[in-house]
């Protein structure tokens, strides 16, 4: 097994998480895989000796302490996030995830954060890969998850089984219309050797951008196992953005995914014009972000978002209310051709 080359690379990153990395570490040594993978774990600037635990763990498995059962190697690696200027912890996770992405060999491409972990007796990694071996077509398979809050007991599943059973494909548009997404840690992705996340996104590889990316070269396949668990944190991005209107906006999937994987605009338009029309009307009312929610849009090329952080011109309220007029047109006589979609992109992105 030494000498094998992974199918499987789980990227695991952390910060400041010594014993939640060994809780999250021993949970993937012991599920069942049977097939050779790897653990690339990526610290960003740890000092309370995470990345040393990291390092221990690739030590131990090189030298046979650690029971291999198809595990190949561990990879400790460390990054600073201060290197790419980030205005938010889901930016410092995107840089360190990118630091583990470099050091990938496997065909397959997992996720996970050092807070979470997986239920004793997992399989989900082992049966993901069984189904995207079944069906090359499908560039990911997605499970499902518990969520459970920091220091409780009760899990809650997150998807209703029966919507996503084994086996079903769902196409970009499906999964767009229906709004499938859960998390990026439950599914496993197919490696597309052609495009490096790394060189295109940098810190903003975060979160459904994943997904998004490696949904573009093929359906997405279901797995109806629950095997991970998410923990939620008072601490956590999700929980820190209490103002409603700020996470309307910043977490407003249908214009950020569209200008950063463009390939999706006709799509997340289409189903999502009330949405879009929302975000932009909060535009020309004046709204304006928290400081720290705004920043995290400043490498987002759109021009509507580039609107919230700063008094509107006289050119930026006509095409604000141009944008508003056109998309009430459509959604009024039910209008969303590729050309339609394509005008909305351009009104809404070129600066």
């Amino acid at each position: 097994m030494v000498n094998e080359k992974p199918i499987l690379s789980v990227i695991l990153i952390s910060h400041e998480q010594r014993e939640l990395l060994r809780r999250c570490v021993d949970s993937i040594l012991a599920m069942q895989v049977d097939y050779p993978y790897e653990i690339i774990i990526s610290d960003d600037r740890s000092t309370d000796g995470t990345y040393e635990l990291a390092q221990k763990y690739a030590t131990d498995v090189a030298t046979g302490v650690i029971d291999r059962n198809g595990l190949v190697r561990i990879i400790a690696t460390q990054c600073n996030s201060d290197d790419c200027s980030p205005a938010t912890t889901s930016q410092r996770s995107g840089w360190n995830r990118c630091n583990g992405y470099k050091h990938v060999e496997g065909k397959y491409i997992a996720h996970v954060d050092a807070d979470d972990y997986f239920r004793e007796g997992a399989e989900v990694y082992k049966k993901q890969i069984e189904l995207l071996e079944q069906h090359p077509e499908c560039s990911c398979c997605m499970a499902n998850l518990y969520e459970l809050d920091e220091g409780d007991t009760k899990l809650r599943q997150r998807h209703e089984p029966k919507l996503y059973y084994t086996g079903r494909i769902i196409s970009g548009e499906e999964f767009i219309k229906e709004n499938c997404f859960i998390e990026s840690h439950v599914f496993m992705y197919r490696r597309n050797y052609e495009q490096d996340p790394v060189a295109l996104y940098g810190k903003l590889y975060v979160d459904s951008l994943l997904t998004y990316h490696h949904m573009q070269f093929g359906p997405v396949i279901c797995l109806n196992q629950t095997d991970y668990i998410y923990v939620q944190y008072p601490k956590s991005i999700s929980n820190q953005v209490v103002n409603n209107n700020d996470v309307a906006i910043i977490w407003c999937l249908p214009i950020l995914i569209s200008c950063t994987v463009k390939y999706w605009y006709q799509y997340m338009y289409r189903y999502n014009l009330p949405y879009i029309l929302e975000v932009v009307g909060m535009s020309r009312h004046g709204y304006r972000l928290q400081e720290k929610n705004n920043n995290s849009l400043k490498d987002v090329n759109s021009y509507i978002m580039h609107t919230f952080n700063r008094e509107l011109t006289g050119v930026d309220k006509l095409r604000i209310k141009i944008i508003m007029k056109y998309i009430r047109l459509l959604i009024k006589h039910k209008r969303s051709s590729n050309f339609e979609m394509h005008l909305l992109y351009l009104l809404l992105n070129m600066e």
